[in-house]
């Protein structure tokens, strides 16, 4: 692996990372939501009033991340003015929907390449190296998991938050 690729890697895990530590956070109201089926598509309400109240800037954004990756909704990706922040969001809902297409989505060079080359890395990943790191290594798996849309490998995953996390994305991706 070139120093390139290196730093690309570790970029998008401490990228992860922080938004899987400050996700949880802004879950705890999950809003409202309705739905209806019409040609086996379901139309969804997501609500984002909690976040809408907060004033601009990086908590805001991170309500909105949060309702995001939980609803599986770009839409809500959106909202984000900042550029940048709204095409992290858009890796993310890439990421766990699986979903390389999004990352079209992603006009910035740089983060568009690292979203596709993600889909890469995550399909081929030994996340074993980084088993003394229980974080770390729960993040890899979880998108690992995603990406090759394997259950078993969301079983293997230490902190069980990430486990479930990972379990609910392939489940929904395998619909």
């Amino acid at each position: 692996m070139n120093k390139k690729n290196k730093k690309i890697l570790i970029y998008v895990i401490l990228l992860t990372i922080v938004l899987i530590i400050v996700i949880p956070y802004f879950s705890k109201d999950k809003g409202t939501e309705t739905s209806s089926t019409k040609d086996q598509e379901q139309t969804r309400i997501i609500s984002t009033s909690k976040c809408d109240k907060l004033e601009d800037g990086g908590d805001k954004w991170r309500c909105y991340y949060s309702i995001a990756e939980e609803e599986r909704a770009i839409e809500v990706c959106d909202k984000i003015p900042e550029l940048k922040y709204k095409e992290d969001c858009y890796y993310i809902i890439a990421l766990v929907k699986n979903n390389i297409s999004i990352c079209n989505q992603i006009t910035i060079d740089v983060q568009n390449e690292i979203c596709v080359k993600n889909f890469e890395k995550w399909a081929n990943i030994d996340c074993s190296v980084l088993e003394e790191y229980d974080v770390l290594q729960s993040n890899c798996l979880k998108h690992s998991g995603i990406i090759n849309n394997n259950l078993t490998i969301c079983n293997e995953i230490p902190i069980q938050s990430y486990r479930d996390s990972c379990i609910k994305h392939v489940t929904l991706n395998s619909q």
